[in-house]
């Protein structure tokens, strides 16, 4: 966790004495990903919409670029609004959550953001910007990926490193606590992230630290949930259950956020076991889930999460 903390401090004074940045989105119209790969001359790569609520769509890829013969890429694209984007070199591999939350939406309760987020370059991108890959290697190491900003190389840190992990678990193991315990751990470890990366304050909708403060905040939730779950508890009124299942209700998360999606199915199948007394981690699509979310789904995601559900009861 010391580790970790010495990184945020580090990326903090990078961004905040970055000038480049400015200059950028004073003269660039579109947004520009630029990158390099040895692995992949003279292959196809592919950018791909990596919306974690529209994981039933097939209209997924963004762009086609072929890699020259000294490895570089480049995809210029008009950007509307903020999004997350991953680019790999399959035309026919669906983004790895998509395919998991379409297949087998049960799973939505285990902790996917490493298999997922991290293993290909994966970015948060912003209208008018630019983003360079210094390095992609289709190795899973922890190198494999280098980008040129400081963000994206801490975004990928946090999803490899996951720093909730100590929290709950040990050697590979759930930690024996009470639930009070599980849920005050972490959420010292999202305070002081929180802290550090000074997103206290007021952040600019659908910004990168919108996306950052939503994958911190509502992992924590998600972290006690994947523990709690593991515990194999079945009290789901308890007071720290309901208190980290509240923060969803504290302000509008980022739409791309992975630990959204999640908390968003928790939520939505916390409701239905307090309708029916009983504790289940799934319920399947129904008229009774789909008239659950549209009273408690996030507005900025409710109509695709219930689109999502019309389209698999119809």
């Amino acid at each position: 966790m010391k580790r970790l903390l010495l990184i945020l401090v580090i990326v903090l004074v990078s961004c905040n004495n970055n000038p480049k940045k400015e200059a950028v989105e004073k003269t660039n119209s579109k947004t520009t990903i630029s990158g390099n790969s040895k692995e992949l001359i003279g292959a196809t790569v592919y950018l791909k919409d990596n919306n974690h609520f529209n994981f039933l769509t097939q209209d997924f890829i963004i762009d086609s670029t072929v890699v020259d013969s000294v490895g570089n890429f480049k995809f210029t694209i008009d950007l509307k609004e903020s999004m997350l984007v991953k680019i790999d070199s399959s035309s026919k591999n669906i983004p790895g959550t998509l395919q998991v939350f379409k297949m087998n939406p049960d799973l939505y309760q285990y902790l996917l953001c490493k298999n997922f987020l991290a293993y290909h370059p994966t970015l948060f991108v912003e209208p008018s910007e630019s983003y360079t890959i210094n390095t992609w290697s289709e190795s899973h190491d922890l190198d494999a990926v280098v980008y040129e900003d400081e963000n994206h190389n801490f975004l990928r840190r946090y999803y490899t490193e996951n720093p909730y992990y100590e929290a709950v678990r040990h050697d590979r193991k759930l930690r024996d606590l009470e639930i009070k315990e599980a849920w005050q751990r972490v959420s010292k470890v999202k305070d002081s992230l929180i802290t550090v990366l000074n997103l206290n304050g007021k952040i600019e909708k659908d910004s990168f630290n919108h996306y950052l403060k939503s994958e911190i905040v509502l992992g924590a939730s998600n972290w006690f949930f994947n523990w709690f779950d593991g515990k194999e508890f079945e009290e789901f009124n308890n007071q720290d259950y309901q208190e980290a299942l509240s923060i969803y209700f504290e302000e509008e998360w980022n739409k791309y956020s992975l630990h959204y999606f999640k908390l968003t199915e928790r939520v939505i199948n916390t409701k239905l076991n307090e309708k029916y007394g009983s504790f289940k981690v799934y319920y399947e699509p129904s008229q009774d889930k789909l008239e659950t979310a549209l009273q408690y789904a996030g507005e900025n995601i409710k109509e695709q999460y219930t689109l999502n559900i019309e389209n698999v009861i119809k």
